[in-house]
């Protein structure tokens, strides 16, 4: 009997497109109420980005139908202004000659300028043959033509002013969570006998073999991941260091210009802002040992 399909899959997709992949996966998992790794497993399966880059396509078409259709019937000769990237997009998409991936790694090169990263999103493999593939893929002629097309268009200054501004909101909304997994593993307790074998320690009080309890903390394959807004990961005799780029430096960026974010890219900085402000309330509040019967309100409101 085939297993039943949930309906939270198809849900959970909606979202992610809706927001044109700008959401994490433990944000859609907490809309719907389902594990953060369920969300991943289906986003690979499902192929969202894909869907994504169809959808935007189909919504460009309509939408350049709609834009020459008032253009004649206006009189007046004044031309409506052009989104260079998306027709650069459009024509990638439309390249007969590209596979899907090949057609993806032109547009991710396009965007982030590193080949590796650029392989790395579109063919979802391991670093090392991405590293070694990339180059390959580079040479070819027909990939280095349309890459080229894309790249000289985003050196635009418009496209890199945008460029810029979306590499300090990727790291200003960064999720740790998205980079390690941390938490409380339990392992039972031994000891060797006088005969040197291994025996459990148990407690006198229960009669049942001791538990320890130790925390962890492991790194995500860095496949799946943005790498570039990490900082520093190096390993020494405390352990595994891990540091994403300062998002509070990020978010200083973008509260002087928030004149160039969109109205959902405004509210989502917002957000970030009272979460920020009740943290370092919760520490003052903390480190000052305070003791006074009347509570502190911490301003959660928008």
């Amino acid at each position: 009997m085939a297993r039943i399909r949930s309906p939270e899959r198809d849900k959970a997709k909606g979202i992610y497109i809706e927001h044109k992949g700008n959401i994490t996966n433990r944000e859609i998992a907490n809309m719907i109420n389902e594990d953060e790794k369920k969300i991943a497993v289906w986003k690979k399966r499902d192929k969202w980005d894909e869907d994504i880059n169809v959808v935007q396509q189909k919504k460009d078409n309509k939408k350049s139908v709609v834009q020459q259709t008032k253009s004649n019937n206006k009189k007046s000769t004044k031309k409506e202004p052009k989104d260079n990237i998306s027709i650069e997009v459009k024509e990638v998409m439309k390249n007969e000659e590209l596979n899907e991936k090949q057609k993806l790694f032109c547009i991710y090169y396009s965007k982030c300028f590193n080949q590796t990263k650029a392989y790395l999103k579109a063919y979802n493999c391991d670093y090392m043959t991405a590293a070694v593939n990339a180059s390959k893929l580079l040479n070819n002629a027909k990939i280095k033509v349309m890459v080229d097309k894309l790249t000289e268009v985003t050196m635009d200054k418009a496209a890199l002013t945008r460029g810029l501004i979306q590499k300090y909101i990727d790291i200003a909304f960064s999720d740790i969570g998205e980079y390690v997994e941390f938490g409380v593993r339990q392992i039972p307790q031994w000891t060797k006998n006088s005969d040197g074998e291994d025996i459990p320690v148990i407690d006198p009080d229960t009669g049942q073999q001791k538990i320890k309890e130790y925390s962890y903390v492991d790194l995500k394959n860095s496949v799946g991941v943005d790498t570039s807004i990490i900082s520093e990961v190096s390993e020494g005799k405390d352990g595994i260091k891990f540091k994403l780029a300062d998002k509070m430096k990020a978010m200083d960026f973008l509260n002087k210009h928030c004149n160039l974010l969109n109205d959902e890219e405004k509210t989502k900085l917002e957000l970030e802002n009272r979460r920020l402000q009740n943290e370092k309330l919760a520490k003052e509040i903390k480190g000052n040992g305070d003791t006074t019967k009347e509570p502190v309100r911490i301003v959660d409101d928008i």
